[in-house]
């Protein structure tokens, strides 16, 4: 039992930075709406990087430190201040992990000359006149560039502002 007590410390912060680290995931099978259309605009703004699940991180992160805190304290004590302290910890992360970056607001004109915008993270690949594909999938948008002719590529935004020659 003396090898557990030594242990619990690192064990504990292993578990509480894998809570905070949480990642969401795609579901297969899950159908995209695609829109084409030509960037009209294009105006700097910041976007919320909207990475982290913060519900579920602090949930994730207030379990793991109720169950460190019963081990490590063996009293109902323990485990609330382990839960107060894991919740915590897995919010502040996916906060710390959420905040803003630089973007682009893309007016866009579709096929059939509807106007619409899409927030985007920055990128110097945007360019007024450019053939773009829109797919959004559940409310999460990839915007695709057009190359030459009819191949299209994924942006690749950046989370800082660079200087480009020109939108």
């Amino acid at each position: 039992m003396k090898g557990l007590h030594t242990l619990t410390p690192a064990l504990l912060a292993v578990a509480l930075f894998a809570a905070g680290c949480q990642n969401p995931t795609h579901t297969a099978g899950q159908q995209s709406y695609v829109t084409n259309g030509t960037i009209t605009n294009i105006e700097d703004i910041e976007v919320a990087a909207d990475k982290y699940d913060g519900d579920t991180n602090t949930m994730l992160g207030a379990i793991v430190g109720a169950v460190a805190g019963q081990l490590i304290g063996h009293n109902t004590a323990g485990t609330l201040i382990g839960g107060a302290a894991g919740g915590a910890i897995g919010g502040l992360s996916s906060t710390a992990g959420n905040r803003n970056n630089a973007g682009l607001r893309l007016t866009v004109v579709d096929e059939n000359g509807a106007s619409s915008v899409v927030d985007t993270l920055f990128s110097c690949d945007y360019k007024v006149g450019q053939n773009i594909r829109v797919i959004n999938s559940g409310g999460k948008v990839e915007i695709q560039v057009q190359t030459s002719g009819e191949k299209f590529r994924t942006v690749q935004g950046s989370t800082k502002r660079t200087t480009c020659s020109t939108y």
